[in-house]
């Protein structure tokens, strides 16, 4: 319901269908592909600011010699709580958290102000909510929260029935897309990126690695054909 007080917030990728047509709908970084190789989805800035401090964070702990689940459980920590409470448990030196802050607001410099970057980085992931649906905001990103969507970054296309031979509905669960249609095909790439990027922070680059016991984030995917 509108207004609604618990800011539960949720990502949509849904497709509608009449007897000629079909509407793809996507809100937020779920996304829908077509036909194999035409992509809809939308990446928010937000979650770059976040990764970038992220993999900025892995580094510099992974180089202070701790075992590789004990750098991605701190390095979750921050990403999740912010630079400010790594700060305050002893985990980070704040000249550590500075200039994590100043790289980050340099690199995305021209799509973010730099007082923005900071308090994201500062405060943490958890956070994030309060941009959700914030026109007045360059943080601001569309989501299902019980809030009039944003719009601004919501996908909504229309395709002729007979041109649409395959939908794949997906999560950000997975960091790269498969080059078949099937369930199969986005598994091995799943399969391949954990091999190749094990923390997410090279090829692959996520707000979350993977842990000797458990994968880096949640993964779904519907494969729809029209026969």
């Amino acid at each position: 319901m509108l207004g609604n007080t618990f800011r539960a917030s949720t990502t949509m990728a849904a497709a509608f269908f009449d007897a000629e047509t079909i509407r793809l709908l996507v809100v937020g970084d779920s996304g829908i592909r077509m036909n194999g190789d035409q992509v809809y989805r939308w990446l928010k800035p937000v979650d770059d600011l976040s990764t970038t401090a992220r993999i900025e964070v892995f580094n510099l702990l992974k180089g202070d010699g701790g075992s590789s689940d004990e750098v991605e459980a701190q390095t979750r920590k921050i990403s999740f709580q912010g630079l400010d409470n790594g700060v305050s448990e002893g985990i980070l030196e704040e000249e550590d958290a500075a200039r994590i802050c100043t790289l980050v607001s340099d690199k995305y410099a021209d799509i973010v102000p730099s007082q923005h970057t900071e308090a994201i980085l500062r405060t943490g992931i958890r956070s994030q909510y309060l941009y959700a649906n914030r026109p007045d905001h360059p943080l601001g990103y569309s989501s299902l929260n019980c809030d009039p969507i944003l719009m601004d970054d919501v996908i909504d296309v229309s395709k002729p029935i007979a041109e649409v031979e395959t939908l794949e509905f997906f999560t950000d669960g997975y960091f790269d897309l498969p080059g078949e249609v099937s369930v199969s095909a986005w598994e091995k790439a799943f399969d391949k990126c954990e091999t190749v990027d094990f923390h997410k922070t090279e090829s692959f680059p996520s707000i979350k690695g993977s842990t000797s016991k458990e994968f880096a984030d949640d993964r779904s995917v519907i494969v729809v054909r029209n026969s």
